[in-house]
């Protein structure tokens, strides 16, 4: 019989590449279960994807996602890429949300969720008439309203990395105590204390003499950056702009980070802060000219600022110079070493056509940048990615973006937009079997890459067509099936011999599988295939299962 080749290509992610059109895979997250996709207008924030790249929330006012929606207002869902199953969370034992729930945000263990809503409906005696901030917990099913009882309006929530310490701001007056500026203040909600803190104050407690806006929070719930046009909370701000302050919890430091590397304030506006989950570095969108040499573009750029060194660099900036036009809203890995931001610019990166706003990241170890808002063919989007930001997790490997481009994935016809998961891929290599009795066995071998102790480490497979058999085999020899639906595996770097753990996890029977463990993979087929591997590293949570109550129970602090 004649041979028939077969060709794999196996792509690991997080590794070295010089390519600016990133490598990857790229799929839809706003769908109903089992990957339907939505008949209206989805979006992410800056902070929507837990740590290994499973749980992705978003807003949408789509009504087919969840059968019992009926509200026309947008909700909030979560979407596991794993189970491929969808949930809405904005809904209580009172009903489903009367108004709109928005800027949603997920711990990384994927546990928590908390959003801004309007609706009054979603705790008992919410009578405030404003936006409140929500506090959902996936294990308990439990929805709270962390601010009912504030006389102003809550909003832009954040997680620390266990979800136990929710930042936001608010106009309420009575929150804190000597709430008198008339302003919005940002604020801190501990979940085990069940206590609010005022944040936007001067090391000595006293209030600031204006705004305070967009806070972002490290991992360990311990530092805070945020926007303000406050004047008072750090000595000699004269420069009467909105600048982004900085605050160590711990220590009680306040110190503005928009200025200069010899301490000139911005001649300008900074915007939208996002701290590392290190609590080291901040990034942030300016319009300011002055704070590093030769900003000519007029336009706004994003910066990068290490508290360490309290040094700041410009990050957008490409193959063709200056942008030519605004980049804004950036997101950072947490250990700074990648920063994600939106652009209309066409000059950053060689080859970008598209005339739309794309998501680009940034390698600040050797200045390369990528496109990322891209089909898994490296296809550009056809339509602008932006709205409410871009989101990052596991350091570069995952990327969640908003964009009613239709060339993204395969069958996006319903005109809306959507919510993007890119999972970079950023090293290829093929390999070629051959088939001499109509069934074929490759043995593909994922290189061993350094393994940290108490990393998760993921292989995200793909393929096209229909596959017959399918195993993994774990290097210390443990084989284990995922022919069949819900079985999959994980392993946990325990110490320097790599001893592998593997933990089963439910996965769906078709379509993309990721499994999270180093493998000797061997697959049985007998019609073409097409497979995609993506090695992705995360920081081991506990998963939280989906919760089974349809409606949380409502619970007013």
């Amino acid at each position: 019989m004649m041979n028939k080749k077969r060709f794999f290509t196996l792509l690991l992610s997080c590794l070295a590449s010089s390519s600016v059109w990133a490598d990857g895979i790229t799929t839809r997250a706003s769908v109903a279960n089992f990957g339907l996709q939505a008949n209206a207008d989805s979006f992410a924030s800056r902070q929507a994807i837990s740590q290994n790249g499973r749980y992705v929330v978003f807003q949408s006012l789509a009504n087919d996602i969840d059968l019992n929606d009926r509200n026309n207002v947008f909700d909030i869902f979560v979407h596991d890429q794993w189970a491929k199953q969808t949930q809405r969370i904005s809904v209580s034992s009172l009903g489903e949300g009367n108004a709109d729930s928005t800027q949603a945000v997920i711990s990384d263990n994927g546990r928590m969720v908390a959003f801004t809503s309007f609706a009054s409906n979603l705790s008992e005696g919410d009578v405030n008439g404003v936006s409140d901030v929500f506090l959902y917990d996936r294990f308990t099913a439990i929805l709270t309203n962390l601010t009912q009882a504030g006389d102003g309006a809550s909003s832009n929530p954040m997680l620390s990395a266990d979800g136990q310490r929710v930042v936001f701001e608010s106009t309420a007056t009575n929150l804190a105590e000597g709430d008198t500026n008339a302003a919005s203040d940002i604020f801190l909600y501990d979940v085990a204390t069940a206590q609010i803190s005022r944040i936007s104050t001067d090391s000595a407690g006293i209030e600031a003499d204006n705004a305070s806006y967009k806070p972002s929070i490290s991992n360990d719930g311990s530092r805070i950056a945020f926007q303000s046009l406050a004047s008072n909370l750090v000595l000699n701000d004269t420069n009467d702009k909105a600048d982004i302050v900085f605050v160590d919890l711990n220590t009680g430091e306040r110190r503005i980070v928009s200025v200069t590397n010899d301490g000139t304030p911005a001649n300008n506006h900074s915007y939208a802060p996002m701290i590392s989950g290190s609590g080291l570095h901040v990034v942030f969108d300016t319009d300011a000219s002055n704070l590093y040499l030769n900003d000519t573009n007029g336009f706004s750029d994003v910066v990068f600022y290490d508290l360490t060194t309290n040094q700041l660099t410009r990050m957008s900036f490409g193959d063709g110079g200056e942008p030519n036009f605004n980049a804004v809203l950036p997101s950072i890995s947490d250990t700074g070493l990648f920063i994600n931001y939106e652009s209309a610019a066409n000059n950053l990166i060689k080859g970008d056509d598209n005339t739309v706003v794309d998501v680009f990241r940034v390698n600040r170890s050797n200045g390369e940048r990528k496109m990322l808002s891209v089909a898994s063919s490296g296809e550009a989007a056809n339509f602008s990615t932006f709205q409410l930001g871009n989101s990052m997790a596991s350091e570069q490997c995952f990327t969640a973006f908003s964009s009613p481009a239709t060339n993204l994935v395969d069958e996006d016809t319903n005109r809306s937009f959507d919510v993007f998961l890119h999972t970079e891929v950023l090293e290829a290599a093929t390999f070629q079997t051959a088939d001499e009795e109509g069934t074929t066995v490759a043995l593909l071998n994922i290189p061993t890459v350094a393994l940290a102790t108490g990393q998760v480490y993921s292989v995200q497979l793909r393929w096209n067509g229909d596959v017959n058999d399918l195993s993994f085999e774990l290097t210390n020899g443990q084989e284990l099936a995922v022919g069949s639906p819900n079985n999959a595996c994980s392993f946990v770097a325990q110490d320097a011999s790599l001893v592998y753990v593997p933990v089963v996890n439910a996965l769906a029977p078709t379509g993309e599988v990721v499994a999270r463990y180093e493998v000797t993979l061997q697959i049985n087929f007998t019609e073409e295939q097409v497979f995609k591997f993506a090695l992705t590293n995360a920081t081991l949570h506990p998963i939280p299962p989906t919760p089974t109550p349809e409606e949380p129970e409502a619970v007013t602090e």
